[in-house]
């Protein structure tokens, strides 16, 4: 009897293995999925898929942003040890070009280098979904985002256009917070326009990213130096008082 349950089991055991190549990506579904497309209906309530979604786009966003800082006199934030400091621990934040950028990708724990936006952290992820948006998941489009700076606003707005036509990205929404018509009191004179977009290429369709929403804000310098450790600090105990 346990021979033949035994037998049994090694001939699933070699029916799965032959079938492995079909069970997994898109034949297995039985159709292909459409880019970019959403179902209002089946909504994500997932943290933990945004995550995985997330992680896989970082490396392809941080590839955008270069692209289109390089082609608008766009700038990142960056840290270099400061010269002639006799301690090893002096260091300095500026921002600097790409074309400039001596050390572009050193190791997230790294001193030195660009200081690229990581994704949003657990904590503040679950708070904002509980705080901002009554615990829908869906509604939360910034865990993947990345900054570009810029010394005027004519080169924010080359960017802009950049952005707007290229057509491997699709933009949902931009919040202008640089305009005249929005009042600055709930952002305490804080102003930056955020674009929120999605990537759907090929690529990311059939790794099922291409309906993840990015952030990427457009920052002038001035206010990219207010954003300090101090100044963040404020700036949460401020949304706190809020309830954001």
């Amino acid at each position: 009897m346990s021979s033949l349950v035994g037998n049994q089991e090694e001939a699933r055991l070699v029916h799965f293995e032959n079938r492995l190549p079909d069970v997994f990506g898109p034949d297995y579904l039985g159709f292909t999925p459409l880019k970019d497309t959403v179902d209002p209906d089946r909504p994500v309530t997932s943290l933990d898929q945004l995550y995985v979604q997330a992680s896989s786009l970082h490396p392809l966003l941080q590839h955008f942003v270069i692209k289109w800082a390089s082609g608008s006199n766009g700038m990142f934030a960056y840290k270099s040890r400061a010269e002639g400091a006799s301690s090893e621990n002096s260091y300095v934040n500026t921002f600097e070009s790409w074309k400039m950028a001596k050390i572009r990708f050193g190791r997230e724990d790294s001193a030195e280098g660009v200081k690229w936006a990581k994704i949003k952290g657990p904590g503040r992820a679950f708070e904002k979904v509980l705080r901002s948006y009554g615990g829908d998941t869906s509604r939360l489009l910034d865990l993947c985002r990345q900054s570009i700076v810029f010394e005027a606003v004519s080169d924010l707005e080359q960017c802009l256009g950049m952005i707007a036509a290229d057509t491997d990205v699709k933009i949902l929404r931009i919040k202008n917070r640089l305009s005249e018509k929005l009042s600055g009191k709930n952002s305490c004179g804080y102003r930056d326009l955020l674009i929120n977009l999605r990537i759907p290429t090929e690529e990311t369709s059939a790794l099922g990213l291409d309906t993840h929403v990015c952030e990427v804000q457009l920052i002038l310098k001035g206010f990219a130096e207010l954003k300090t450790l101090t100044g963040h600090r404020r700036y949460v105990q401020y949304r706190n008082t809020k309830g954001e």
